[in-house]
């Protein structure tokens, strides 16, 4: 027997199908953009023009090292050969933006360095994801200039944004939740170098999801040679009165001879006493003076 139904009854099962079908989800942002809207967040901060700083390392399985050679370029590292040494120490530095330096105080005085895990600004962190651990190139070597630095209400264009902080390096993919190291609730993406990793290093970006910023980063690490060393190195981000700033840095090495492991090292560098003058003493940023040449007896 057929059942047939009337058009109001038709119709009454047709608005009841319509009302209770459930509305579409709504479409969560991909990584990539969820990565990208921190990142331009991040750019929108306004940096200082100066800033100095207090800072205290503590290595196991090496000692540290922290030089200045006579032109004033600075050394920072792990030595594992000198007894001399000490796993620990301290220094002062200051940044300047002008030119993007920091300057460090070692045991041979002032010198000069642009290696992007000195520079406790953000500064640093942004030369650590576009460039890697050499920082940025030579201005005269360079094949572009680096973009001006923008005010804190400014709104850059989506292109310019994907350009001057390097999206378009990597391929970005979601990790997950993870906590701040402040413990903010926040989440997890893991980057892949489309090309490159040295000169973009990036591995893993921590966004807190109450700020809206990045809180913690990941960076790998490689150096290649008979005596290679590979492993990475996280920094946990914080406010510092307007800006944002390193707080704490965390390096994990293993140490290769002819490709076997040899070493293992574990280092932390924690920065402290930021302050943000309006100007620093620019002779600290001042190549030294070369010491005078004795006269050769048979010119006097």
């Amino acid at each position: 027997m057929r059942l047939l139904l009337s058009r109001a009854v038709t119709a009454f099962a047709l608005a009841a199908l319509c009302t209770t079908r459930p509305a579409p989800a709504q479409q969560a942002p991909s990584a990539e953009s969820f990565y990208e809207s921190a990142l331009s967040q991040m750019r929108r901060v306004a940096e200082p023009s100066f800033a100095t700083y207090r800072a205290h390392v503590a290595v196991r399985g090496a000692n540290f090292l922290l030089t200045r050679s006579k032109s004033g370029r600075v050394d920072f590292g792990f030595n594992i050969g000198d007894s001399s040494l000490k796993p620990y120490g301290d220094f002062r530095g200051a940044y300047r933006a002008s030119d993007r330096l920091v300057a460090i105080d070692t045991p041979q005085g002032w010198g000069t360095t642009s290696f992007p895990p000195l520079d406790p600004t953000w500064n640093g962190v942004d030369a650590l994801i576009r460039f890697g651990f050499n920082g940025p190139p030579e201005p005269a070597a360079a094949a572009v200039s680096s973009p001006a630095p923008l005010a804190a209400n400014a709104s850059p264009p989506v292109i310019a944004v994907i350009h001057a902080i390097g999206v378009a390096y990597y391929n970005v993919y979601d990790g997950g939740p993870q906590a701040c190291a402040n413990g903010d609730t926040g989440h997890r993406v893991h980057l892949v170098a489309r090309e490159n990793p040295q000169a973009h290093p990036l591995t893993d970006a921590v966004i807190d999801l109450r700020r809206g910023g990045l809180c913690t980063l990941n960076f790998g690490f490689h150096q290649a040679g008979i005596l290679s060393a590979s492993g990475d190195m996280t920094l946990d981000l914080t406010d510092e009165g307007s800006y944002t700033v390193v707080d704490h840095e965390r390096f994990d090495l293993t140490v290769h001879a002819f490709a076997i492991a040899f070493k293992h090292i574990v280092g932390d560098v924690t920065f402290s006493d930021l302050q943000f003058p309006a100007s620093v003493d620019p002779r600290i940023f001042a190549k030294p003076t070369p010491a005078p040449s004795a006269t050769p007896a048979h010119a006097r």
